[in-house]
C-alpha cells in the first residue's frame, strides 16, 4: 500500500513467507538455502526496448517472469525469478530506493488492545481507554483519495477500511489468520490441472451496517467488480491468482456463491499459500450491489454502507470522519468503543500538540524535529511513543515518459524532448541522480528514526521463500556504506559528464533541465526534499517541490501527471512478489509508465 508519511520503517520479518504456485513438494537436502540460481530474461533487449516514452510492450516480459513468480512450485527457481523480477527494475532507475521504513507513532498510555500491524494499518475492534472514555481521536492522514475497498490504495485509506468493513478472514492481535464472515479458515483442495479450491461457509445472521442481511453473493460481486478493467483499481492484478482473471474485458473470476447455502466457491489458477492473507486485505472486502451502483455512495455518510466493527457517522472534508460502533457486526457486543473519530490533517505541529493535550489518542504523525528528543526520554520511548516495525520501502519515482535531454529547460514529454535523445540515456541520468543522494545523511540526520539505508527495491529482512533473506542474495542497486559515497558520487558525475556540460571551475553542470519533485507536505518529506535539494543543487541539478495534499499526489500519480515523486510502499501481504507485482503493465500502481503509454 501506498505510505502518507516520510518517518517510518526497517523491520526484520519472521514467519514462513507465503508463495503462490502449485502446492511445493518437500524440498531436496541444501535446497533451502545459498544463491538462487540465475534465470534468464524472457527476452534479450537492450533498455530502449525494455520501456520507453510511448509504452513499449516488450516490458510483458517482466509480467511473465512474475506470472512465473505466481505459479512455480519449486521454491529455489521461484527466489530465482524474484531475483530476475528486481534486476528488471533496477535496471530501468525509475524507482529510487532511499530507505527502509519503521513506524514512529504517538499512542495514548490509557489506549488498550489496539492491533498494531507491521503491514500498514490498526485495528480498534477490540481498543478501550483505561480511563473509561468511549470515544477516541486518532491521526493517520488528510482526506483519503476514496473509501472504496475496491478503489483505495493507500494506508491511511486502509485504516478506516479495515475499521469500518470485515473479509472472510482477518487477523488476531500476533497476525495469524482467523475467521472473520467466514465461520472458519479452511484448507484448499486440490483439483486436476493443478488448480485449488476453497468452500468458505459464512456465518450466520451477518448483516450490513444499514441491518440488511449479508448475502454470500455480496463477496462474489465485490470481487469480480474489483477485478473488472472498467473499475479501475489500482489493485487489480491482486486477482490474478484467481483461475480465470485476466486484465482485460475477458475477465471472469471463477468465483461462485451459493446464497441458499451460505458459502462461496473460489477456484485458484495453481497453490497460494498467501490466499487467506489476501482473503484478509480490503481490496477482498465485501460490497453491495444496490449501494455502490451509486457512484459516490463512499463520498458521504448518509451513502456509506459497511459490515465491520464500527459505521460512518459523518464526513466533514478536510476535518474530519467519524465512526460509531456498529450494532449490526456479528461482534458488536465485544466493541467497546462508542467513536473513533479520524481528524484529517497533516499539520504535523498541530497534531503534536492535540496529542500533548490529550485530543488525541494515537497519531502516525511525528514531526520529525521531536523524534530525536522523545527516543531520548526514558519517559516517553516506548511509553507513549513507538518506533514500529514496518515492512517497506521509501523511494523515489520518476516517469519514463519525460526526458531529460541536455538544453531542455525543463523536462518534458514533448516528441521535440525525445528528438536525438532514447531512453537508454535517460536511465542513465536516473541513475546518476539516485548516486548523489546521501541516504545515511537522511535516516541519520534528517528522519532519525531507526531507518536503514536503502540498497535495493525489496526491503531488508524479507525471506526469499528459502530461507534467505531476500536482499542477502539480490543485486545490491549501490553501496550504502558511508565510506563510498564520494565513490557513489564520482560514478554519477562521469555519467552525466557523457551528456550534459561540467563546468570544472564551480564542479557544476550547466544544461540540465530543471524538474518537479513531488510531495505531499508533512515535515518528514518536505525535510527530506530539502536534503536530496541540497545535494543535487551541489551539482547545478536545479528541483522545483511541486506540494500537492495526499489524495491529489495519489490521483497524479495513477494519471502520470508527475516527472519525479517521492512515495512509500507497505507491504499488503508478506512476500517480496508484493512489492515486485506492482510494476506490471496493467497495474495502476505502476506510476512510472513501465511498458504502458502515457
Amino acid at each position: 500500500m501506498k505510505k502518507l508519511l516520510a518517518v517510518v520503517l526497517a523491520v526484520a520479518v519472521v514467519g514462513c513467507l507465503a508463495a503462490c504456485g502449485q502446492k511445493p513438494a518437500p524440498a531436496p537436502a541444501g535446497s533451502g538455502s545459498g544463491s538462487a540460481a540465475p534465470v534468464e530474461k524472457a527476452v534479450n533487449v537492450g533498455l530502449e526496448a525494455v520501456y520507453g516514452p510511448n509504452g513499449d510492450q516488450l516490458w510483458s516480459a517482466y509480467d511473465e517472469i512474475i506470472k512465473k513468480v505466481k505459479t512455480t512450485a519449486d521454491m529455489t527457481e521461484r527466489a530465482s525469478y524474484m531475483y530476475e523480477a528486481e534486476k528488471w527494475i533496477k535496471d530501468t532507475w525509475t524507482i529510487l530506493p532511499l530507505y527502509y521504513y519503521t513506524n514512529p507513532y504517538l499512542c495514548s498510555t490509557s489506549l488498550k488492545d489496539y492491533i498494531y500491524s507491521p503491514l500498514g494499518w490498526v485495528s480498534y475492534k477490540y481498543a478501550y481507554m483505561d480511563t473509561g472514555l468511549a470515544d477516541i481521536t486518532v491521526n493517520f492522514s488528510s482526506d483519503p483519495e476514496t473509501m472504496d475497498p475496491a478503489l483505495n490504495s493507500s494506508v491511511d485509506g486502509a485504516v478506516m477500511l479495515t475499521n469500518s468493513f470485515a473479509g472472510l478472514y482477518g487477523y488476531d492481535t500476533n497476525m495469524n489468520i482467523i475467521p472473520e464472515c467466514a465461520e472458519e479458515v479452511v484448507a484448499p483442495t486440490a483439483l486436476d490441472g493443478g488448480k485449488y479450491q476453497y468452500v468458505i461457509k459464512l456465518k450466520d445472521g451477518l448483516k450490513w451496517s444499514d441491518g440488511v442481511d449479508m448475502k454470500a453473493s455480496d463477496f462474489e460481486y465485490a470481487w469480480k467488480r474489483a477485478a473488472d478493467p472498467a473499475t479501475a483499481a489500482d489493485y487489480q492484478y491482486m486477482f490474478d491468482v484467481i483461475d480465470g482473471y485476466s486484465d482485460d474485458e475477458t475477465c471472469n473470476l471463477n468465483v461462485t456463491a451459493d446464497d441458499a447455502a451460505g458459502t462461496i466457491t473460489i477456484v485458484t489458477s495453481a497453490y497460494c499459500a498467501y490466499f487467506d492473507q489476501l482473503m484478509a486485505f480490503p481490496t477482498y472486502f465485501p460490497v453491495r450491489k444496490d449501494v455502490v451502483e451509486n457512484e459516490s455512495w463512499a463520498t458521504s455518510a448518509s451513502t456509506y454502507v459497511s459490515n465491520g466493527p464500527f459505521r460512518m457517522k459523518d464526513w466533514t472534508v478536510g476535518s474530519e470522519i467519524v465512526f460509531e460502533k456498529n450494532p449490526n457486526y456479528w461482534d458488536a457486543a465485544n466493541v467497546k468503543l462508542n467513536s473513533i473519530k479520524f481528524f484529517l490533517s497533516n499539520d504535523d505541529d498541530a497534531i503534536y500538540a492535540n496529542f500533548t493535550n490529550g485530543t488525541i489518542q494515537y497519531t502516525t504523525t511525528v514531526p520529525v524535529s521531536q523524534i530525536p528528543v522523545l527516543k531520548a526520554d526514558p519517559t516517553r520511548m516506548n511509553v507513549d511513543f513507538f518506533i514500529g516495525d514496518y515492512i517497506g520501502t521509501y523511494f523515489l519515482e520518476v516517469n519514463v515518459n519525460w526526458s531529460f535531454k541536455p538544453g531542455l529547460a525543463v523536462t518534458s514529454d514533448t516528441a521535440d524532448a525525445w528528438e536525438g535523445w532514447t531512453p537508454a540515456q535517460n536511465a542513465e541520468v536516473r541513475h546518476a541522480l539516485a548516486l548523489l543522494i546521501d541516504r545515511n545523511y537522511i535516516v541519520e540526520q534528517v528522519t532519525a528514526g531507526g531507518q536503514l539505508p536503502a540498497y535495493g527495491f525489496v526491503p531488508a529482512g524479507m525471506d526469499d521463500g528459502t530461507g534467505t533473506e531476500f536482499r542477502s542474495n539480490a543485486d545490491k542497486w549501490w553501496s550504502v556504506d558511508p565510506a563510498d559515497y564520494e565513490a557513489n558520487k564520482a560514478e554519477a558525475v562521469e555519467i552525466l559528464k557523457k551528456y550534459y556540460t561540467f563546468d570544472e571551475a564551480t564542479g557544476k553542470f550547466t544544461d540540465f533541465p530543471k524538474f518537479e519533485y513531488s510531495a505531499n507536505p508533512t515535515s518528514g518529506n518536505l525535510a527530506i526534499c530539502a536534503a536530496i535539494q541540497d545535494m543535487w543543487d551541489d551539482y547545478g541539478i536545479e528541483v522545483e517541490v511541486d506540494q500537492r495534499d495526499w489524495a491529489v499526489i495519489q490521483t497524479a500519480l495513477t494519471a502520470g501527471d508527475f516527472t519525479l515523486s517521492r512515495l512509500g510502499w507497505i507491504a499488503d501481504y508478506n512476500d517480496p512478489v508484493n512489492f515486485l507485482e506492482i510494476l506490471v503493465s496493467a497495474s495502476g500502481n505502476n506510476h512510472p509508465h513501465l511498458g504502458r503509454a502515457q
